[in-house]
């Protein structure tokens, strides 16, 4: 792995980590200091932004150079996080939601051009097959670690730290992780690409240019609608589960925690493994529906384990087993489906693709956090739900288009 892209790693991770810590932490402060529901929901319609943002940073990636981007964006997070602080130093805490609503708007405002300029980076710091597996998986392995990182922190936050402490720590993280990106030991020209400026006109046209090839890309076509299906299904599945535990495991309170903690654990342990043995995907590419069938039939069979036992010990113990499962193929399935984007895709318009394909995948979660207000917390509803994602793989297998597409890997 290149080392100028393990600096963006360690960044990208401490980053993640200040980010994803913030926003859980606000969900707690806004539902327990606040008592306001309605600031929750606003902070969880920020993330629509990146319906909009989403493209235009793969375009922004496309037409200029990701690493003076990365390194721009990453000065303004820290700016902006500056500011933040001394307005929570100086501002009575009851009037300060507009502004930690604010900050979490910007951040994920510019994430959305940072997230797609690491992604382009990934693929053009890569100079074989084999690095940029190694490159995808690292990626990968940081950002489960960022997740458990900044839900530990987030907890310590909530339990120890006031708000301003908490704003101070998230600050700090921020200013770390830009240091490594910003040092002067991170050259710009690592990428080659011919210097100009951007303006808007451009920026749009290139969007839509990008938005437009996706429907003549036969991997985007004929694979993002099965993504999508699955996607909706599988976050429709996560948003029913906790409830479905609570009631289900009252003698194991924090089983949900402990599973979060499992899929995080196991997909790291998996990437790593994956890192170090990167002709497995080269093996397992073809195929990839076997892989989701193994993936997603795991959630089905804990679906049909909460519909016929009873003891709530042979449910954790299923709990744990199949979402170590789970997490084990989602790990190469993911992997695959980034790469397979990334060796199909023209560089030029690899951004704009990439942002645009991942912005469609992520509007699911939102969506099927709506639906899921509107489906009973029973046992066969989550049999159902995990049983359409068998359904729709098994079809899959029928498809003469997707088989054209794994050959030709």
């Amino acid at each position: 792995m290149n080392k100028y892209f393990r600096r963006i790693l360690f960044s990208d991770c401490l980053s993640s980590i200040a980010t994803q810590a913030y926003n859980l932490f606000l969900i707690w402060y806004f539902a327990s200091q606040l008592h306001n529901q309605s600031l929750i929901a606003l902070l969880s319609s920020i993330q629509l932004a990146d319906l909009f943002f989403g493209p235009l940073g793969g375009a922004v990636a496309d037409i200029s150079n990701p690493l003076k981007v990365i390194k721009q964006t990453t000065f303004y997070r820290i700016i902006i996080s500056l500011l933040l602080l001394a307005i929570t130093c100086f501002m009575q805490v009851r009037a300060l939601a507009f502004f930690l609503l604010l900050f979490a708007l910007i951040t994920s405002i510019i994430s959305a051009f940072y997230a797609a300029c690491i992604e382009v980076t990934t693929y053009k710091l890569s100079q074989s097959e084999t690095e940029l597996i190694k490159n995808n998986t690292g990626f990968t392995a940081l950002t489960q670690l960022a997740s458990i990182f900044s839900a530990a922190l987030m907890a310590v936050m909530s339990a120890f730290l006031s708000l301003k402490e908490s704003i101070l720590i998230i600050t700090l993280l921020l200013v770390i992780s830009g240091l490594s990106i910003l040092s002067k030991k991170l050259p710009i020209n690592l990428i080659e690409h011919q210097a100009k400026k951007i303006n808007f006109s451009e920026l749009f046209t290139q969007t839509f240019q990008g938005i437009g090839q996706l429907k003549k890309l036969k991997v985007i076509t004929v694979i993002i609608p099965y993504a999508l299906a699955l996607n909706f299904l599988y976050w429709l599945f996560w948003y029913l589960q906790p409830a479905f535990l609570n009631n289900s495991l009252s003698l194991f309170k924090s089983a949900f925690s402990i599973q979060e903690l499992v899929i995080a654990t196991v997909s790291v342990i998996t990437t790593l493994f994956i890192q170090k043995k990167p002709q497995l995907i080269a093996h397992t590419v073809k195929h990839y529906r076997f892989l989701l069938l193994f993936q997603n039939g795991s959630l089905f069979l804990l679906s049909l384990s909460f519909a016929f036992l009873n003891r709530q010990n042979l449910i954790l113990i299923c709990v744990l087993l199949f979402w170590t499962i789970y997490s084990i193929f989602n790990t190469l399935t993911g992997i695959i489906f980034l790469t397979m984007i990334q060796n199909k895709v023209d560089e030029q318009i690899l951004g704009t693709i990439l942002s645009t394909s991942f912005t469609l995948l992520s509007s699911m979660t939102p969506l099927a956090g709506i639906c899921s207000d509107f489906i009973w917390l029973r046992a066969v509803n989550l049999v159902v739900i995990t049983g359409l994602m068998v359904l729709i793989i098994l079809l899959s297998f029928f498809d003469h288009r997707f088989t054209a597409i794994l050959n030709s890997l």
